[in-house]
């Protein structure tokens, strides 16, 4: 099959927010409403149950999480667990090593529970209602539960509706209707004020006392994208984009501990950096060198697992 250009560029953009959010805290809560959400709807966009499909999605994701898990604990107690918040490393924060990881591990449970939704309900309207059902529960029902699974549950929905329209075929930018346009923008607005004296994070569970709005946002903000039809054109920028967001997981996987690491290094060595002007050029500069460090890092690990690849063959 051949890869969509279009949804690279989306997760390109998706792996630039991520990014910006670790690095800076500008426009913050606009971006925790929809960029991890993005994420899993896209995986559900691609959600095809064949044979080893469980094994595969552990090899994708697990696999991934253990080793960079061991790699980034291996560095931090190399350097005297500087820069470590040792003390939140439990059975609801496992990726305590490598914060960002969480994702991996919560889009695991998805792909399973999925699966299994998949394959004795059958009925995706069906799945749907289920997935919400559930995502909600979890939400209000506030129970903190361990391995991240709580994360996974709440964020079923977002791979569910990714499956649904891509079967629909209401992910093309071609399809794009004026007036649900609109409905989309009003949506996103509206969430968005409504959840603005919240705080709100997946990965904590923190999604205000509203998580119905929440996922409406989400879904907004997504559909948005979805139908922004610049991103269909094969431009330099959005073969950049395109690029980023095939090795968006790498990335991931690779920004969070040097950018905590650098960024505590400055906020104890530079008085500049304490300033609020200071602050946020700091900042900025953090995004744009972990941007590109992590997106080069993640070039030449590809490449080495060719080399590999092609060695073994």
């Amino acid at each position: 099959m051949e890869r969509d250009i279009r949804i690279d560029i989306l997760k390109g953009i998706g792996i630039i927010l991520v990014v910006w959010g670790h690095a800076t805290a500008i426009l913050i809560k606009e971006i925790c409403i929809f960029h991890m959400p993005l994420f899993f709807f896209l995986a559900g966009m691609f959600y095809h149950p064949k044979q080893g499909f469980i094994q595969s999605r552990a090899k994708r994701l697990l696999i991934p999480f253990g080793e960079y898990s061991l790699i980034f604990a291996v560095f931090y107690f190399s350097m005297g667990l500087q820069g470590i918040p040792l003390d939140k490393l439990s059975i609801h924060h496992i990726a305590a090593f490598d914060g960002p990881l969480w994702f991996l591990v919560a889009l695991f449970y998805i792909c399973v529970i999925y699966y299994f939704l998949d394959k004795t309900v059958k009925k995706q309207n069906v799945i749907l209602i289920v997935s919400f059902v559930i995502g909600l529960a979890v939400a209000y029902s506030k129970i903190n539960l361990p391995f991240y699974i709580g994360q996974g549950l709440f964020s079923l929905p977002f791979y569910a509706v990714g499956k649904w329209m891509n079967d629909k075929g209401l992910t093309q930018a071609e399809g794009a209707i004026k007036k649900a346009t609109v409905i989309a923008i009003a949506g996103y607005i509206i969430a968005f004020c409504r959840l603005a004296h919240y705080q709100f994070d997946i990965s904590q569970l923190k999604f205000s006392s509203f998580p119905f709005i929440f996922y409406a946002g989400a879904f907004c903000a997504i559909y948005l994208l979805l139908n922004f039809k610049p991103f269909n054109k094969i431009t330099t920028t959005n073969r950049i984009l395109a690029s980023l967001g095939a090795n968006s997981l790498t990335i991931m996987a690779i920004h969070a501990p040097f950018l905590w690491l650098f960024r505590d290094f400055i906020r104890t060595n530079s008085s500049f950096y304490n300033t609020k002007l200071g602050g946020v050029i700091s900042n900025l500069i953090t995004f744009v060198i972990f941007i590109t460090l992590s997106y080069l890092i993640a070039l030449g690990i590809e490449q080495l697992k060719k080399l590999t690849a092609k060695n073994h063959g």
